[in-house]
């Protein structure tokens, strides 16, 4: 993966038009277009909140670490699918740095939904700050991070990505 700076306020990337209007009333910290996904990010009181759309039907992956690598990182998944009424409905989960491989977090404010809809997966996700979590990577505005992009054709989580890269980025 290069090794790229992107993000902050006044940054090169356009918003898509489903991102601006997601964000209305709420200026991005942040925006990148990266492997066909576009990603945005702002914060609020207790939570960074990470607007995604990617070009597939299946789950994306936003990831966060202080090492340009995946292994290691705070990767929090997403994916949208229709629930009994027929409405989208969004499943999330938070893997944290632990070996071997990144278990589900059980502690601590796990990350939620806003809102979703999909094909092709578009979804707002809230990620906590936490600062009481020892094994996160600290996220707070003016960061510098490894931020880890993927997505997938598949809703299932098991699928490996289509597509994945990470570049840093200051939060």
């Amino acid at each position: 993966m290069a090794d790229r700076e992107c993000g902050g306020a006044g940054g090169v990337f356009a918003l898509s038009p489903w991102l601006a209007a997601l964000l209305v009333g709420a200026a991005p910290a942040g925006t990148v277009s990266e492997v066909g996904m576009d990603v945005s990010w702002r914060f609020e009181a207790d939570a960074l909140v990470v607007a995604v759309a990617s070009p597939g039907p299946g789950w994306v992956a936003v990831g966060f670490h202080d090492q340009p690598q995946l292994a290691g990182s705070r990767l929090v998944m997403a994916s949208v699918a229709a629930d009994a009424q027929g409405a989208p409905a969004v499943r999330v989960e938070e893997h944290v740095p632990a070996p071997p491989h990144h278990p589900r977090r059980t502690r601590g404010a796990l990350p939620t939904a806003r809102s979703g809809s999909g094909p092709p997966t578009r979804v707002e996700v809230s990620v906590p700050l936490d600062p009481e979590v020892p094994e996160l990577v600290v996220l707070r505005p003016g960061a510098r991070v490894w931020l880890v992009l993927a997505w997938s054709r598949e809703p299932d989580f098991d699928h490996h990505s289509a597509r994945r890269t990470g570049l840093w980025v200051t939060l």
